[in-house]
């Protein structure tokens, strides 16, 4: 690993980065073995020093990333959060979502209108690739239960009936998933 040289941040850096370049070029220029021997020796000097003022940076570098970890771990949390937010209004503006204010009341009151479970709708958007026709293939789903009942009590009981492959099973998962959603925001 070599850090980039700027006169700007490293000028010390430079300056020796500078004289390598110069004794290389010596080194190449010369014939004379004693003299080539010299500039070698004055080469494995520079390139020593390099090496610790390179590793004099690196550690001031990294006693700064420590110091600013707390900050930087806030900012990440910070944007994942955000792309929480973010990844829900797509999702929401791609499905025609709406944001829900309660799944029930106070008085046991559940309504559910329209649902389309995501994942059936997925399906269908790659059969059929035309993103507005697909969510009218699958057939959306209702639930309204009224809560109580004209004697005051409430209703405790959800019958479902249909014939096989009818949709009870994914009414009830779409209901499921219904209420996970709400809950997630």
């Amino acid at each position: 690993f070599q850090l980039a040289s700027s006169s700007t941040k490293f000028p010390e850096l430079d300056q020796l980065r500078t004289k390598e370049e110069r004794f290389l070029s010596q080194q190449q220029q010369t014939k004379n073995n004693n003299n080539n021997d010299t500039i070698g020796r004055n080469l494995a000097i520079v390139r020593n020093e390099i090496s610790i003022v390179e590793s004099q940076i690196t550690r001031t570098l990294i006693a700064s990333m420590i110091r600013a970890a707390s900050h930087v771990r806030r900012a990440m949390d910070i944007l994942a959060k955000l792309d929480v937010v973010f990844a829900k209004a797509s999702f929401g503006c791609d499905w025609d979502g709406v944001i829900p204010n309660e799944i029930g009341n106070e008085e046991g009151r559940v309504q559910v209108q329209k649902f389309v479970h995501p994942i059936l709708a997925l399906g269908k958007k790659d059969v059929v690739n035309n993103d507005d026709a697909a969510v009218s293939t699958v057939v959306p789903v209702d639930l309204i239960l009224p809560g109580k009942n004209d004697d005051g009590g409430s209703y405790q009981t959800l019958m479902i009936s249909g014939p096989n492959g009818g949709g009870k099973t994914l009414a009830l998962k779409s209901f499921g998933l219904v209420a996970m959603m709400v809950k997630l925001g």
